[in-house]
């Protein structure tokens, strides 16, 4: 008898791990949570559950105890900042495949990275901390160069955080009207 996965998240990566995860032997049933739309069979099950979300990680979890789930695979940044792997191994359930909350600091917030790699001396681009909107504009003139440069926002947003820019111009007028969009802290790096 093979392995009973549960696989989180509903977006393109899921769906590609969803295609691969479904081609193996090893899989008897492949759960997806919530589900991507795809038409149900014996090995196919959607569970409708929106585990990406904390305050589901309990029915995630009672899901996953009732169906006798042997792996669970998360694919969204999100629920791995919110520490689902952490609330998992909290319950005896170690076999996630997913980063604990701490370590996915790396992916959700672009300070803490940034930090890390000073730290390890990890080179990277040249880049400004911005709590405000001056500062960003400040750093812009700074950093940007014949090459431009690039705006990240701190945080978790999920793929639309970061903008590349040729100019100055380009990335002045993207503070100026979508400042917003972003949140008042920015990483601005070359």
């Amino acid at each position: 008898m093979g392995d009973k996965v549960l696989l989180i998240g509903s977006g393109g990566r899921e769906h590609a791990l969803e295609w691969m995860l479904g081609k193996s032997q090893l899989i008897d049933i492949l759960y997806m949570s919530p589900g991507n739309g795809r038409k149900e069979t014996e090995r196919f099950k959607n569970t409708g559950i929106q585990s990406a979300k904390e305050e589901f990680f309990e029915a995630t979890y009672n899901f996953a105890r009732e169906k006798g789930i042997n792996s669970i695979i998360v694919g969204p940044e999100a629920p791995a900042a919110l520490g689902i792997a952490n609330f998992f191994h909290a319950r005896g359930f170690e076999n996630i495949l997913c980063p604990k909350k701490k370590p996915s600091m790396i992916e959700g917030d672009k300070f803490f990275s940034h930090e890390i790699n000073e730290i390890l001396k990890i080179p990277q681009a040249f880049s400004i901390k911005c709590y405000n909107q001056a500062d960003a504009k400040k750093a812009i003139h700074e950093v940007f160069n014949e090459n431009g440069g690039v705006i990240k926002a701190r945080g978790l947003k999920e793929g639309k955080g970061v903008k590349v820019c040729d100019t100055k111009d380009e990335a002045l007028h993207e503070i100026d009207f979508n400042y917003g969009k972003y949140g008042p802290e920015l990483l601005i790096a070359e």
